[in-house]
Parts: C-alpha cells; structure tokens; sequence
C-alpha cells in the first residue's frame, strides 16, 4: 500500500473554512492529521476527534441527502420506493445519530461513533429545537415527493441517472479539486446537475453548481450550453434553475485559482514541519466560535 501523503486540494467547503476562520482551518486540515493513528500525540488526536463533531442541523441536512440517494440507488435497481419509506430510513438516521451521541463511543471510535456539537458543547436540546429540526428534515422530504417541478426527477429512467452522491473529483491546472453534484441525469440532450439544499440560500450557490459543471465537463464531455444547474431549496421547496454559460465556467476557474492561492501561501506539509497553530489566527473571533468543532482547543 503507497503511504498517505498530506496534500493540498480544493473544495468548495474548504474554501469556505479557509475563508470564515484560519485557526479552524489550521486544525480541519493539519492539527488534525495521522491523528486516527494509534501513536497519535494527544492535541492531535483531540483535533481529530473534534472534526468529526456534527450539529442538529448538518444531522437533518445529511441525513436528507442520504434519504434521497437510497431513494435513487433504489430505482437504478429497479426498486420503486415510496415516500414513507424513505421518511422512515431518514428518521431512523437521525435517531442512530441522537443514540450514538448520546452513549458516548465517539472517543474511541469517531469513524463509526457521531457525536452532536449539541452533546459535547452543551447546546441547546430542547424539545422545542429538536422538534423543529425534525420538522426541517419532514419538510424537505415533503417537498422532494410533492414539488411538481421535481417529477420529472423523481420519475427519471434508471439508466438516465448518471450519478448519486458519489465522492469524485477532477484535475484543474495540477490540483486535485474535488465537487460532485447530488445528483446528475439526462434530459435528452442536456446534462442537469442536482444539489440539494435543507437549508437557506447562501452567496457560493452558484460557484458551487458552476465547479460541479467543471466536473461535469471532465467526467462527461458536457458543455454549455447544453449543462443545466438546479439548486433545489427542499426546506422552503422552491428551485432556482439555471443554464450554465461559459463565463459561469471561467468564473469558477478564476475562483479556484484565487482560493488556491491563497491557500498555497500558508500551506505545509505536517508530517515535516512541527505544527504551530498560532501561524492561523483566529480570524473567525468571536462570530464563528459558538458554532466552531474546535472551541475547546482555542480555550473559548
């Protein structure tokens, strides 16, 4: 087996953490790293363990988007799942998480142990709050069985389903970038690319459907403007559709290029360089820290 080596790639969430808080970005990518080894040093073994924190929302967000892809994995077998059951899968999700969170093996095995923010933070579990992050997550799944602008989605031929919630990536300029679309399918001669979303619209919507049209070139010969881009808005159900142009392309490359950048000029390889956290200010401070995995590394 090739040994692990730490590199630098892109993906949109990355990119985002880079750009909301440096210390948090410090220990998602390099505090952190070796420290699901046994020999691990303690402050990056805790790193580890907090990156793996998941909260209320990103629970009912996840735990959707596995409904679905069940939903169509399903149908590409022949399958014709219904909306109960796939209700009944997605509660079950987030009930498996709540129990694991709660009896506490998280500490000894992260991978296969959730751990709410909520839990270990001391947040709020009110009856009230996780009433309505169920209500959240029944809404989207309302939403996806009931939008008439979804059926022709929901309905699609199996063998027009080209891909499901598969990690993947492609190649830009030497860099490993890595953004697949929730869902891809054909319509005739267009490629229609899927993301769907639980919670509300934020502004790298767009870049984001425009680097999964990126991907969508290099792994299927799509181009404008024959790619179209949907952002499915489940939890308020309405969709915002859109043909990617080759601007929209070239727009996305630049964003890349820029982000990376920047990424490039703090980036080193931990398994050489001793790590130093204070080299990553708290640049999120105090906004970002109430919801931040990494709270109790920064003392706050």
């Amino acid at each position: 087996m090739a040994e692990l080596r730490h590199e630098l790639s892109w993906s949109a969430s990355r990119s985002r953490s880079f750009g909301e808080c440096r210390r948090a970005y410090f220990y998602l990518y390099y505090g952190s790293w070796r420290g699901w080894e046994r020999d691990a040093p303690g402050p990056v073994r805790r790193a580890y363990l907090l990156k793996q924190l998941t909260n209320l929302d990103i629970l009912a967000g996840s735990a959707v988007h596995a409904g679905l892809q069940w939903y169509f994995l399903e149908r590409r077998k022949g399958g014709s799942p219904g909306r109960e059951e796939v209700v009944e899968r997605t509660l079950e999700e987030m009930r498996r998480t709540w129990r694991q969170s709660k009896a506490g093996g998280w500490e000894e095995d992260p991978k296969r142990n959730a751990r709410l923010h909520e839990h270990h933070y001391g947040g709020d579990l009110s009856k009230g709050r996780t009433d309505r992050i169920r209500a959240k997550a029944l809404r989207c799944l309302d939403n996806f069985f009931s939008l008439p602008s979804l059926a022709r989605v929901r309905e699609a031929p199996a063998e027009t389903v080209l891909l499901c919630e598969e990690r993947d990536g492609f190649s830009f300029e030497g860099w490993r970038i890595h953004a697949v679309p929730d869902l891809a399918l054909r319509e005739g001669e267009d490629l229609v690319l899927l993301d769907w979303k639980s919670g509300r619209p934020s502004a790298g919507d767009p870049l984001q459907l425009a680097v999964y049209a990126l991907y969508a070139g290099e792994k299927f010969g799509a181009r404008p403007p024959r790619v179209r881009g949907v952002l499915a808005y489940l939890g308020e159900g309405r969709l915002e559709a859109t043909s990617i142009r080759d601007e929209d392309l070239e727009g996305a490359r630049g964003e890349i290029r820029r982000s990376l950048a920047a990424m490039r000029e703090v980036h080193f390889d931990p398994d050489e360089v001793p790590l130093d956290p204070e080299r990553f200010p708290m640049s999120g401070y105090p906004r970002a820290c109430p919801r931040c995995n990494f709270r109790e590394m920064c003392g706050v």
